[in-house]
């Protein structure tokens, strides 16, 4: 497996290592060859049974790229000699698979993380490299987007009859009831992806309308989100600037496990402008809160068509009043709820390996 940092903060190090560490508890040998971002020298570890060797990144993306190209490619046609590749991601980890599927012909599954606006194949497509990196990427034996939508972009490089869909995998878990207290809550990287102004703008709507509401923000600007540019400290900034606002709204910093958060929040909130499938969204959905989302072909992949909450990108009044009736609405709430109910099965880890799995053989 060629994959992000398994250690680093986000939904993509998430998928990385659930998707490692279950195939391994499948019985498949895994060795994840990752880029460690802030690190000086190679390094190798254990994840359960998954080997793990990571590169160094040197706290530059481009130098990190670098380093990681001239050394995943000979590690990892030596432990792949006998295996299949996959890459988590279609930069530099997919053309490190690709290359190696081209001069072993081994079978190579890659996998994108991202789709729509600034997503891995509009960035790709804008870079002068495109051409040599479509040429390397044709090599795969499938290319897999976590929706349809993102699958349809996949074809630019590889045939329709090569694109599969499979999503982002999400443990199961014994979700709380709700509490009927207006909380809500966001977790995820804070960046002008996620639309966090937007929904600032529509807190303040939304304490016109319940001034006990509180909202919590979870996350931090680490990282790099594909072009987005980080937003933490606009965000805390305004917040500590308007009193009303500092009064209801909490930013936590990065909390590694949300779950204590998803137990005591009834709401969850993702305003993005552009996702691929988010692990948060999936997290909220298996803990079954009432999620008010931006309206975009990957909620609407998770949530499903017809879902009350969700309202357009950018519109902070819908934003607002979606929230309010999440709060407010018992019967939207329990809709909600039972809509999720009925859909998160199909996105549990233990039916996404079987379908992985069934890609590499």
């Amino acid at each position: 497996m060629l994959t992000p940092a398994l250690g680093k903060e986000g939904g993509a190090a998430k998928h990385a290592r659930t998707i490692a560490t279950g195939l391994d508890e499948r019985g498949w040998e895994v060795t994840a060859i990752a880029r460690r971002p802030d690190g000086w020298l190679p390094s190798r570890s254990r994840l359960n049974g998954v080997r793990v060797i990571e590169t160094p990144g040197f706290g530059q993306r481009l130098a990190g790229a670098v380093a990681y190209l001239l050394l995943a490619l000979p590690l990892s046609l030596w432990h792949g000699r006998r295996a299949s590749y996959i890459s988590l991601e279609l930069a530099s980890q997919g053309l490190v698979a690709a290359a190696c599927a081209a001069l072993s012909g081994r079978r190579y599954v890659g996998f994108t993380f991202s789709s729509g606006r600034r997503g891995e194949i509009e960035n790709f497509r804008a870079s002068r490299l495109w051409p040599l990196r479509r040429a390397l990427l044709r090599h795969a034996t499938w290319m897999v987007g976590q929706t349809e939508a993102a699958a349809a972009e996949l074809e630019a490089i590889v045939p329709a009859e090569r694109t599969a869909v499979v999503p982002t995998p999400v443990e199961r878990v014994s979700p709380t009831p709700l509490s009927g207290e207006p909380r809500a809550l966001f977790t995820g990287r804070l960046t002008a992806g996620k639309g966090l102004d937007t929904l600032l703008d529509a807190w303040e709507l939304v304490l016109d309308r319940l001034p006990d509401a509180r909202l919590t923000i979870a996350g931090s600007s680490a990282g790099w989100a594909w072009g987005w540019a980080p937003v933490e400290e606009e965000l805390r900034a305004r917040v500590a600037d308007s009193p009303r606002l500092r009064d209801s709204v909490e930013l936590t910093g990065w909390v590694a496990d949300v779950a204590s958060l998803l137990a005591t929040h009834d709401v969850y909130v993702l305003p993005s402008r552009s996702e691929g499938m988010s692990n948060a969204l999936l997290e909220a959905g298996a803990w079954q809160r009432a999620i008010v989302a931006s309206d975009l072909p990957a909620s609407r992949a998770i949530l499903g068509e017809g879902y009350p909450l969700l309202f357009g990108v950018d519109d902070s009044g819908a934003l607002a009043d979606r929230l309010v009736e999440a709060f407010t609405d018992e019967a939207t709430r329990r809709d909600a709820v039972e809509r999720l109910r009925e859909r998160m099965p199909a996105f549990y880890a233990t039916g996404v390996l079987e379908r992985i799995e069934a890609l590499l053989s």
